[in-house]
């Protein structure tokens, strides 16, 4: 259970901070007890709806380890695959409208069928929607054990990974949520903008807060060397993920940050995170199909495509479908090999 694992951070020190004000642990500690001695979700299945990083991040601590099956509704879905959606996952409830006050979840219940609770589960299954950049999303399911699977808890040196995090993502998305369960479960504080808020306001938040660690595309990388104040940022980790990664945009991070930890992460909502590469070039190296990258085995099928096959996978696709093939995941990338690289 996700809020066991994080209470033995010092109650004190700051968990979040967002627009308001912050929360420290102890904060967090007080919202989960409040949920869980007034609202009862054992063992059900539930969509939660809400356009509120920091609100879907609390509902996540609470419910992990009571719900049964939880679908974190992305909010820049359209409403009709919304609906579809949560049809197929064949809800319970949805929780939606939430809000804060005095330390306590506040949301309406849209309830959609007469269910029973049932005794607490001992594993939430997360359900996440893909991208649906080549289609409808799909809807796959994750346990808390796979998405913490690349968790770290400490650097290559052996140091603390007690970070401050800047969130670029939704935590409704794989991205996203990875970022929230390396903060709090390092004991690190994550800075959460609030929704709708430009581009500019939030380097300048990050910057305001002393943020040391940013996960975000290439894109938003790009746009932000591009803006004014990200070079006096204390940034010691800068990750890159979701799209292909350009030699000019990690030329161009080394240099404004030679001192900082500098990587290209692949992962997918089906295959989890994939593998990571380090030494500051596109591509990763040909090495990583024949030794595999970490417990992570690699490889190209026959039409090209980049093939995963992660130690911990998703349950699968919740319509029943596997997206594995002998434990593989076709990403469906394509990828070529020129000499010590194999490049996307």
């Amino acid at each position: 259970m996700l809020s066991e694992r994080i209470n033995v951070f010092e109650c004190k020190n700051s968990a979040f901070v967002h627009q308001e004000g912050q929360y420290t642990y102890g904060d967090v500690a007080a919202v989960v007890n409040s949920f869980r001695k007034r609202f009862a979700f054992d063992g059900l299945k539930m969509a939660v709806v809400c356009d509120s990083d920091l609100i879907m991040i609390l509902c996540f601590i609470c419910l992990d380890g009571v719900a049964d099956r939880v679908f974190l509704v992305p909010e820049d879905l359209q409403p009709d695959t919304k609906e579809a959606l949560i049809q197929q996952l064949d809800c319970d409830i949805i929780i939606d409208r939430l809000w804060l006050e005095n330390n306590s979840l506040r949301f309406e219940v849209n309830k959609l069928k007469e269910t029973k609770l049932k005794r607490a589960v001992h594993e939430t299954q997360w359900v996440l929607a893909t991208s649906g950049t080549t289609g409808v999303p799909r809807l796959v399911e994750h346990s808390l054990k796979s998405l913490t699977r690349t968790t770290k808890q400490s650097s290559e040196s052996g140091q603390p990974l007690t970070l401050i995090w800047g969130l670029t993502y939704q935590v409704s998305r794989f991205a996203g949520i990875q970022v929230f369960l390396q903060s709090v479960l390092t004991g690190g504080c994550l800075i959460v903008p609030a929704p709708d808020t430009r581009f500019e306001q939030i380097l300048r938040f990050f910057f305001k807060h002393g943020c040391e660690a940013i996960s975000a595309t290439p894109t938003w990388w790009r746009k932000a060397i591009m803006s004014d104040g990200l070079e006096n940022m204390p940034l010691k980790q800068i990750s890159l993920g979701g799209e292909v990664v350009d030699q000019n945009t990690l030329d161009n991070l080394d240099e404004l940050f030679p001192d900082a930890q500098i990587t290209h992460i692949y992962a997918s909502t089906e295959a989890g995170v994939g593998f990571s590469v380090k030494d500051k070039r596109e591509g990763f190296p040909v090495d990583f199909l024949e030794k595999g990258a970490g417990n992570v085995a690699l490889s190209i099928s026959s039409l090209g495509t980049l093939l995963i096959k992660p130690d911990i996978s998703p349950t699968g696709y919740v319509d029943g479908e596997t997206f594995t093939d002998g434990g593989y995941i076709d990403t469906g990338d394509l990828v070529k090999i020129e000499g010590d690289r194999v490049f996307f």
